[in-house]
């Protein structure tokens, strides 16, 4: 087992370094840096040296990488992009090179893909410089940071655990502080829309799932704590990265109904059952047309039902921004 790769060169002396610049609008969080497990010998004992610099990587709220406080810029799109992502989110084991080789290159012949791994891993070494060490070993290529990590999606996935467990204890308000404070950090997906990323499709699809999980217990509480408003403004959110769930379709025509606006509850009907026919070529459910009927009838109560199960909340109608304005 040798800790450096012999067909990726070192970074060479020369490259200008990148001008300081402040971390934008970014509020960083320090993750603890926790110890190395089931890493190479070669790897475990850097971590009684002194640490280096915090590598800060942004994913879901547009791509930024920081080594410090210096911003990296101009870093190169497609592969080595994808590829600097791929190494530094799955950072705690190792890739082999076949499957890196079928990742990106996978109607190359072996060699040829061999020898675009080598390049493409010398460029991400560059662009990493001192944050850390590319590791080969027998299992394949491993990132090791050299000091402690902050990455969004990380701690996007903190908050959101962060949240189910206040939840589960029945600590509302801390479940929604957490819920919150995990889709600040959620701007975008991991990859876009229509972009076709064999290595990174796997983790968006995850932390895609898990967005709509926060999304939908959020809205479920605030929806259970009269808090309509600030519902409205989750499920709206819900709506727009999927916009066939009729779950949600059927929360908004509560929220419309329980602050008096019966247009807006037939207006959101209507828009359900025309995305559902164009998208899916399916109607709703009987279980929303009763819903749309309960709602407009003239002999309906004014408050909306909540959720079974849910738990009251304070509310915050006057704290929070009507989702109009």
């Amino acid at each position: 087992m040798h800790c450096l790769d012999p067909h990726v060169p070192s970074p060479g002396a020369n490259v200008p370094p990148a001008p300081l610049e402040p971390r934008d609008t970014m509020d960083f969080q320090v993750t603890p840096f926790g110890a190395l497990v089931d890493m190479p010998a070669c790897v475990r004992m850097t971590a009684s040296q002194p640490p280096g610099p915090m590598l800060s990587m942004r994913v879901i709220g547009g791509f930024g990488l920081w080594i410090g406080e210096r911003r990296v810029d101009n870093l190169p799109r497609g592969k080595i992009r994808s590829l600097i992502k791929l190494l530094v989110l799955q950072r705690r084991r190792p890739l082999s090179r076949t499957r890196l080789c079928s990742l990106y290159w996978p109607e190359a012949d072996p060699e040829s893909a061999r020898n675009s791994l080598h390049v493409a891993l010398h460029r991400v070494r560059r662009a990493l410089e001192a944050s850390g060490t590319i590791v080969y070993t027998d299992e394949g290529y491993q990132f090791v940071p050299a000091g402690p990590t902050w990455i969004d999606s990380e701690q996007f996935l903190v908050h959101a655990e962060q949240g189910a467990q206040a939840e589960a204890r029945q600590q509302v308000d801390q479940a929604i502080a957490q819920y919150e404070a995990g889709l600040a950090l959620y701007a975008s997906d991991l990859l876009d829309e229509g972009c076709h990323d064999a290595g990174l499709a796997g983790l968006a699809q995850q932390l895609r799932d898990r967005h709509n999980q926060v999304l939908h217990r959020l809205a479920e509480l605030y929806e259970a704590g009269r808090d309509l408003h600030a519902c409205l403004r989750i499920t709206l959110r819900l709506l727009s990265v999927d916009a066939c769930n009729e779950d949600a379709h059927g929360r908004l025509m509560r929220c419309y109904a329980g602050l008096g606006q019966p247009q807006l509850v037939e207006r959101q009907y209507r828009a359900c059952l025309q995305t559902l026919r164009e998208m899916l070529g399916v109607t709703p459910r009987e279980e929303t047309v009763r819903l749309f009927r309960q709602l407009t009838s003239r002999d309906r109560p004014l408050t909306p039902r909540s959720p079974a199960g849910a738990h009251p909340i304070p509310v915050r109608n006057a704290l929070l921004p009507h989702p109009h304005t």
